[in-house]
C-alpha cells in the first residue's frame, strides 16, 4: 500500500513542474546600479572592483579622517562610552600589505554595561582601550553616514525630558566635520541604523587596553 501511494505521489509531482517556456521572476536579483553608488564606495560591492591605486586611492578617497558614536548613560543598565574609528593610510607604490587595510579604532569606557539575567553585556569594563578597524567596515558606515544622516546637521533634535541615553555621531574630514545628536528616543529610523551599524562595528573588534 505505502508503494502504491507513493507511486502515485510521484505521478502528481511530475504533472506540477512548469513547462520549460515558462519565464521565472526572482525579486531583488537584479544587477546593482552602479552609477548610484558614489566612486569612493563602488569597491565595497562584489564587482564592482577595487580603486586603480590600490588600498591607498581606497582610503584616500573616502570622506572622512574619523568617525565617532559616543553615547551617555542612563537611569537603566546602558554603558556610556565613546568609540573612534580612524582613517587608515596605505603606502602609495608599495605593494600592499595586511596591515595596509586596518585604520586604528580607539575606545573609552566611562560606565560599563549591566548585561540583564541570562545576556551578556558590551563593555564589561571601564578604562581606554584600542584596536584596527578595515577598510571595509569604515567605509561602509562613512557611506551611511554620508547617505542618511549628514543631512540632518542643521536640524535641531527634539527636546523631550528621558531616562533614556543620549547618542552623538560626530565625523571630521577634508571637507566636511560636524555632529548629529539624539537626544533620547529616535530621531530617524536611519540615524538609528547609523548607531546600531556602529555598535556592530565595535563589538566587532578585538579590543586591548591602553
Amino acid at each position: 500500500m505505502r508503494l502504491v501511494i507513493t507511486t502515485l505521489m510521484l505521478v502528481a509531482c511530475a504533472n506540477i513542474v512548469p513547462a520549460a517556456q515558462e519565464a521565472v521572476t526572482v525579486v531583488g536579483r537584479a544587477p546593482y546600479s552602479y552609477p548610484d553608488v558614489p566612486q569612493p564606495f563602488r569597491f565595497l560591492f562584489p564587482g564592482a572592483g577595487p580603486a586603480a591605486g590600490g588600498l591607498s586611492e581606497m582610503w584616500a578617497g573616502l570622506p572622512f579622517d574619523s568617525i565617532t558614536l559616543q553615547r551617555t548613560s542612563c537611569l537603566g543598565t546602558c554603558p556610556a562610552y565613546a568609540v573612534t574609528f580612524h582613517r587608515g593610510t596605505a603606502r602609495s607604490g608599495i605593494r600592499n600589505s595586511s596591515d595596509d587595510q586596518f585604520g586604528r579604532a580607539l575606545l573609552t569606557v566611562t560606565r560599563a554595561a549591566r548585561g540583564q539575567r541570562g545576556t551578556r553585556g558590551f563593555l564589561e569594563a571601564t578604562g581606554a582601550f584600542e584596536g584596527r578597524v578595515d577598510i571595509f567596515t569604515f567605509a561602509s558606515l562613512s557611506y551611511l553616514i554620508q547617505k542618511w544622516t549628514l543631512p540632518l546637521k542643521d536640524e535641531p533634535p527634539p527636546m523631550m525630558v528621558t531616562d533614556a541615553p543620549a547618542a552623538f555621531v560626530s565625523v571630521s574630514g577634508p571637507a566636511v566635520s560636524g555632529t548629529v545628536n539624539d537626544n533620547g528616543g529616535m530621531r530617524t529610523i536611519e540615524l538609528w541604523a547609523v548607531h546600531v551599524a556602529m555598535d556592530s562595528a565595535a563589538q566587532s573588534i578585538a579590543w586591548t587596553r591602553k
